[in-house]
């Protein structure tokens, strides 16, 4: 074979080789470029009716704890509990709902130095099933909670658990993300949002 023809093979094989190198680097750039848009914008899933309904239940209880300066919504919520409990007993069950328990022990609700508030972000209340905190128990005592209490800062005042169903009412749509929907709960629940 002619040197010619060997340099010329030589170069063609370090050209190939070269740009195998060079389209693997891209291609791993743009893999890791995707991957770090992704972190910084994960795809979002559509929120269940479910995370709506527990994630607005707890922003408006948070806000009526939030503004319970004469701390009338909190005895109402414990009055409430405490006659449900006695029913209970009366009623011969060995274990009686118990309102605020349930609200205080799954984390719904924070006590501190007589002072209550409730948590706001659902994925904080302890919702395991060994402790008697099944999310179905929590949205009970939450339910009742609400439907014993009122939204007194809008332009009319209303049954807590009324002002949860207006919103569910207009917001049915469940193709709508987490953040699309905590976003309007919190404008709706501060009464921002003109509903």
């Amino acid at each position: 074979m002619s040197r010619n023809k060997v340099f010329i093979l030589t170069a063609l094989a370090i050209t190939a080789l070269l740009a195998t190198f060079y389209m693997r680097e891209v291609i791993q750039n743009k893999s890791a470029t995707e991957h770090s848009q992704e972190q910084e914008h994960p795809q979002e899933t559509p929120a269940t009716g479910l995370w709506v309904s527990n994630t607005l239940s707890a922003h408006i209880l948070g806000e009526i704890l939030e503004r319970d300066e004469d701390e009338s919504s909190i005895q109402a919520i414990i009055e409430y509990s405490e006659n449900v409990k006695e029913e209970g007993i009366d009623r011969g069950l060995q274990e009686p709902f118990d309102v605020m328990e349930v609200l205080l022990e799954s984390g719904a609700i924070i006590e501190s130095e007589g002072n209550y508030q409730a948590q706001i972000d659902i994925e904080e209340w302890n919702t395991d099933p060994k402790e008697g905190h099944e999310g179905s128990t929590i949205r009970q005592a939450m339910a009742a909670a609400l439907d014993v209490t009122e939204v007194d800062w809008c332009a009319n005042t209303i049954p807590a658990d009324k002002f949860a169903d207006f919103y569910l009412e207009r917001h049915r749509d469940t193709s709508a993300t987490k953040s699309e929907h905590l976003a309007s709960i919190q404008e709706y629940v501060k009464c921002e949002s003109g509903e």
